[in-house]
């Protein structure tokens, strides 16, 4: 298990994305200005959370910190702290319906539900702990359906998969999509979630169309204010009076005490029948130690601050212009946000880190937020901004940002796929929209309409024989039954033009099919892993299905042991049913044929079982695959698969990432998109592993070689042909070899989900 572990960090620490800890003294706690800490470094400001602090003994003013209204040193806070601590001491020593609900907890839900005008508040540990209550908790019933925004909080998405429920994420901030996926569901209750400020972005959710929305659809809406609750609206009532929405339009209001409070915890707002509901029922609040009664007399104190001193909302709105004017002075590429999360996208993920490191130096820390916090090339670095910060300090930051964008332009730095480049007319945007990836052709390929008697590098020449797509299906044709035009090049959205990917990957499976059996250690491992879970959940099934069979040694075995069952072998490649068909001729209950997964040729509701493994990661489009299944089972028929994960050959990505920008390595699926698109299909998840494989091998050439005897060298979206020579492959030798371990072997490692579904 610690070659797996150690295996795991060092592959996160390789592809740059290793996150640490940075280490803040901020030992000046009483105002105690130019003080030398033990630490060996000294404070130029007295020492609050939200500006000046010790890093690596170096005085730094921090732009990191949520504390937006400095309250987390405020005198009066820290003595209610102190009297708390004196009245209940440090712990609450139980959960709170064990003896760990205090006067100071009572109050304080009171006096919350008071400001927030809701009619009853309850307390949770954390923020995470509270969405996955909530969610796990209400809407646990088969007739409930939720929706999500794309950007919303990790604890948001999280709890909609945990509580196995049907969920959907909306585009971010798109009332069109969520207009139209509402209308899509006809379950019977309705829950719309989205962040009030959301914490990578620091753009407010469009609560008024929101509540519109869900007045129109009969559904209930959900809003997690934690970074709104304090900085928004009168006395910082939050999102809800910035947009002045009363709150009987918010069923569930979450916030958090960590963020404009600067303690603590956080809470649930809602109607009685919510909170006594959660009383009840919520895991997360019921087996959990209560909030210590110190913590929570210091938010009792915040809460009243910041409704007195609202001269620091005033203030520190006044720094959020003073600093969007400057950045824009000096065509930072900033997101549009009018709140204290300032986030400047980099786009690169080691530039950022770059950027960031060269600021520590100057004295500015800031946080350095990169995948898969945030999407691939948005890396950024999130400037936060509070009311303990002064003009000055904004000159200084600016100043910092200025001398940091000049000495990068001296060392040149740039990236193709930046948001954030390096040039003689300064420091600009490129335009980056959240998730997207920007394709850079091959400059050795000629575009499309190119007259130099070149062939295209995305056609075959020289093939006896051509997969093409006839009505939607894909079919071999030989010689001169080969069309000219309209079944071999597709046009694709977003993509260049070339062959529709079924094809490239028919071709593939195709040729390996005798090779197969030489190098498939890797597919029976997890093939017989999936096997064993098939016979755990199996009941007499009466029809079988193995979607993506390849020589067909996992179908024969499903065959065997379940004589009473007909078991169809289905797979895309032709040469590899043939050989299926040779080799297993004893099985009378077994039959093999080719087909496409998008367009099985199976009736309606005539599945028992579909079992796939380590197919559906070359499915061109998911949902299409899964539609085609969820039409095939029979009602409460189950899908068993296992499939590529996003971690999969991790090394050979990172070697080749060093070496050019080219894809060399499918995107394959991640779990959170995966589960999204089972839902969607209208699959419900009973079980979902996620298991790392390992492979050995002496050279990086041994592993390319049983890619290719597999027929596993094809990407799902289309490349150009030819894009590595005898250097860059030395090139990838050598940064490869980085990843032997002590028994002088490369690793690959091949993350992979296990699922059991049922229609």
């Amino acid at each position: 298990m610690d070659v797996i572990l150690t295996h795991n960090l060092k592959t996160r620490h390789l592809a740059g994305l290793y996150r640490t800890r940075d280490l803040i003294d901020g030992s000046d706690y009483l105002g105690l200005a130019n003080h030398t800490v033990a630490a060996g470094f000294s404070l130029r400001f007295p020492a609050t959370q939200a500006k000046a602090c010790g890093y690596h003994n170096k005085s730094c003013i921090s732009f990191s910190s949520n504390d937006y209204l400095g309250l987390a040193n405020h005198p009066k806070v820290v003595r209610a702290c102190k009297n708390g601590l004196e009245k209940y001491g440090v712990g609450s020593g139980a959960s709170q319906l064990l003896g760990g609900y205090s006067l100071a907890h009572r109050y304080l839900e009171e006096e919350l539900a008071e400001f927030l005008d809701y009619e009853q508040v309850l307390l949770f540990s954390t923020g995470y702990m509270a969405n996955l209550g909530i969610l796990t908790t209400l809407f646990k019933r088969s007739d409930s359906h939720i929706f999500v925004d794309r950007l919303s909080h990790a604890s948001i998405i999280d709890g909609c998969c945990f509580s196995g429920m049907h969920f959907k994420r909306y585009k971010h901030q798109d009332m069109q999509n969520l207009e139209m996926l509402l209308a899509q569901a006809n379950s019977k209750y309705k829950l719309v979630i989205s962040d009030g400020v959301f914490s990578m972005d620091g753009d407010l959710a469009p609560l008024p169309k929101l509540t519109s929305i869900a007045k129109q659809n009969n559904t209930w809406l959900m809003i997690d204010d934690a970074h709104g609750i304090g900085v928004l609206g009168v006395n910082g009532k939050g999102i809800m009076k910035h947009y002045g929405v009363a709150t009987s339009e918010v069923q569930i209001l979450v916030g958090t005490f960590g963020k404009a409070f600067g303690t603590f915890g956080a809470f649930v707002a809602g109607s009685k029948l919510v909170i006594e509901n959660l009383i009840q029922f919520a895991r997360t609040y019921i087996y959990t130690t209560a909030l210590p009664a110190a913590i929570v007399e210091g938010t009792r104190c915040s809460l009243r601050l910041l409704q007195s001193e609202c001269w620091r909302r005033d203030h520190l709105y006044n720094l959020i212009k003073k600093f969007k004017e400057g950045a824009r002075q000096l065509n930072l590429p900033l997101l549009s946000s009018e709140t204290p999360i300032q986030p400047l996208i980099i786009g690169n993920a080691e530039h950022a880190q770059n950027i960031a490191s060269y600021l520590k130096q100057l004295g500015i820390l800031v946080a350095l937020v990169r995948p898969p916090t945030v999407p691939i090339n948005t890396s950024r670095l999130r400037i936060s901004l509070t009311a303990n910060h002064t003009e000055k300090d904004i000159d200084f930051l600016l100043n910092a940002l200025e001398s940091c964008k000049l000495t990068f332009l001296r060392s040149g730095i740039s990236s193709p796929k930046s948001g954030m480049s390096f040039s003689r007319s300064g420091m600009s945007s490129s335009g980056l929209t959240r998730g997207s990836l920007y394709p850079i052709r091959d400059p050795r390929v000629k575009p499309e309409g190119d007259k130099s008697g070149r062939r295209s590098p995305h056609r075959s020449a020289r093939v006896k024989e051509k997969a093409i797509l006839e009505n939607g299906n894909i079919v071999l044709k030989k010689g001169n039954d080969i069309p000219n035009k309209g079944n071999v090049i597709l046009k694709r959205e977003n993509v260049i033009l070339g062959l529709d990917p079924r094809i490239s990957i028919t071709r593939s499976f195709n040729r390996a099919a005798k090779s197969y059996n030489q190098v498939n250690f890797l597919q029976l491992e997890v093939g017989y892993r999936l096997f064993c879970w098939l016979k755990d959940f199996a009941d007499h099934p009466k029809k079988i299905a193995d979607l993506g069979c390849g020589t067909g040694i996992i179908t024969a075995k499903l065959a065997q042991d379940f004589p009473q069952s007909r078991v169809l072998g289905i797979d895309i490649a032709e040469n590899m049913i043939e050989y299926a068909r040779s080799c297993f001729t004893k099985e009378k209950n077994l039959n093999f044929i080719t087909a496409d997964a998008d367009s099985l040729p199976l009736e309606n509701e005539n599945l028992d079982i579909a079992f796939s493994n380590l197919m559906l990661q070359w499915s061109p489009n998911l949902k299409t695959t899964l539609t085609a299944l969820w039409r095939a089972l029979k009602p409460g028929g189950k899908l068993i698969f296992s499939t590529l994960g996003p971690g999969s050959l991790n090394e050979l990505r990172n070697a080749w990432a060093k070496i050019d920008h080219y894809k060399h390595v499918n995107n394959f699926v991640d779990r959170e998109q995966l589960t999204e698109e089972l839902m969607c299909a209208q699959f419900k998840i009973l079980k979902f592993e996620t298991v790392y494989h390992y492979r050995l091998f002496d050279t990086v050439l041994d592993l390319m070689h049983e890619l290719k005897k597999l027929g596993a060298n094809n990407l799902n979206e289309l490349r150009n042909k030819n894009l590595s020579s005898k250097k860059s492959f030395k090139q990838l030798q050598i940064f490869y070899d980085k990843y032997r371990d002590k028994n002088n072997k490369l690793p690959a490692s091949f993350e992979i989900y296990y699922v059991y579904a049922t229609k």
